[in-house]
């Protein structure tokens, strides 16, 4: 056996050691980041339905939500090559009653104002934004039709969308909220992490993480002309 191989071997070993967070996270990271690119095609897909909806049903945040939610559920479940049990249409049904209603996420129901109920739907893991063009005074008195430019409903999805590769999904989190301490993909290096503000998401990132969240915003915008009278004319059908 030739003198200093057992020495060339624990070097090689070492140095194994040292590189194999960061080769974990390159593969794992390809991954998500696929994952990613999903989720953002999916979002288009997701706000192009909500503004569809929206354009035939008087911009009413319910249907809406429910037409992003909808297109946004393979994310959380596939229902493909899998015996889940029960009708297709109840499966759907249990994904909506696991990802939809939430205490803390509120859409505008125009049909219950003064009845004193409260609508929830869509979890917390999107925002509807709406925004009218080509028209002032919004209300049931706007008909669709009005002679003229025609009236215009924007809309901005935000989808909190659940990264789920392991340490992947903590290592760019970490990236993206800032982090300055031992560098999980190079042990023996500190990491120097200044984070992004990622277009004012960081604070809803940051209160997600303390929670054991890991996600990242994907936004999509689309707009289409109004079909039907604007009857909710709101901003917002929900809260981050």
């Amino acid at each position: 056996m030739p003198i200093g191989r057992p020495h060339q071997s624990g070097q090689a070993a070492v140095e194994a050691a040292l590189t194999l967070p960061l080769t974990v996270f390159l593969l794992l990271g390809i991954l998500q980041l696929f994952q990613l690119l999903q989720a953002r095609t999916l979002a288009e897909y997701a706000v192009f339905r909500a503004v569809r909806v929206g354009s035939t049903n008087h911009a009413n945040c319910r249907p809406m939500m429910d037409a992003a939610l909808l297109a946004l559920l393979p994310t959380f479940r596939t229902f493909m090559g899998r015996n889940l049990g029960g009708t297709p249409a109840a499966q759907v049904a249990e994904e909506f009653r696991r990802h939809g209603p939430n205490a803390g996420y509120r859409y505008n129901d125009p049909y219950a104002i003064g009845s004193g109920r409260t609508g929830t739907m869509g979890g917390n893991i999107m925002l509807i934004e709406k925004r009218f063009t080509l028209g002032t005074g919004i209300g049931r008195e706007l008909e669709f039709d009005t002679p003229g430019e025609p009236q215009r409903l924007e809309v901005t999805l935000t989808f909190w969308y659940p990264m789920r590769i392991p340490f992947a999904n903590w290592v760019i989190s970490k990236m993206v909220l800032g982090y300055a301490s031992v560098n999980p993909m190079m042990p023996t290096k500190t990491a120097n992490w200044q984070g992004t503000g990622l277009n004012g998401f960081a604070g809803d990132i940051q209160a997600r993480a303390s929670n054991g969240e890991l996600v990242m915003p994907v936004q999509a915008r689309y707009s289409m002309r109004m079909m039907s009278p604007v009857y909710d004319a709101s901003t917002s059908c929900g809260g981050r």
